[in-house]
């Protein structure tokens, strides 16, 4: 199935309905800041527990890439592998998983040894907006409640 069909079905499947330009600035980096805290926070985890017992490398990859996209920093496989921290394999395996779900993809780059640049999608990108929404909104909620118990 082609990226633009896995695509497809997977916006439909998750009811993100509209494209990364189609979101407000505001959403945006309120999910890149977000992001940035979730993977401050996987570090900090890392370096207290270590990344062998609770380590999610899919998950900090998308967030790694995310993040690197706003600043137009490309990323190869052994920059990716090393900035998670991981086995070149093991980061090599969730790029594929990651690019069949149509969240990442993978780009011809003439500066680069290898050629090739991992990126994360435009649907990727709408993806993490979306999730990281709605987290917001979910906390949002939860302190409003929280407040109204406290009221009474």
């Amino acid at each position: 199935m082609a990226r633009q069909e896995v695509e497809a079905s997977q916006r439909a499947e998750i009811g993100v309905s509209c494209a990364v330009e189609d979101v407000c600035p505001e959403k945006y980096a309120r999910a890149l800041n977000a992001a940035k805290a979730w993977q401050t926070n996987s570090r900090l985890r890392y370096r207290f527990i270590g990344p062998t017992l609770l380590g999610d490398t899919a998950w900090d990859l998308f967030l790694e890439l995310f993040i690197r996209d706003q600043s137009s920093l490309s990323s190869s496989l052994d920059d990716l592998a090393r900035s998670l921290g991981s086995p070149v394999a093991v980061t090599s395996r969730w790029i594929a998983a990651l690019e069949q779900s149509a969240l990442l993809m993978r780009t011809d780059h003439e500066d680069r040894p290898t050629g090739t640049e991992v990126k994360i999608t435009d649907y990727g990108k709408a993806v993490a907006v979306h999730y990281f929404d709605s987290v917001w909104q979910a906390e949002c909620s939860d302190a409003e409640d929280f407040r109204a118990e406290c009221a009474h």
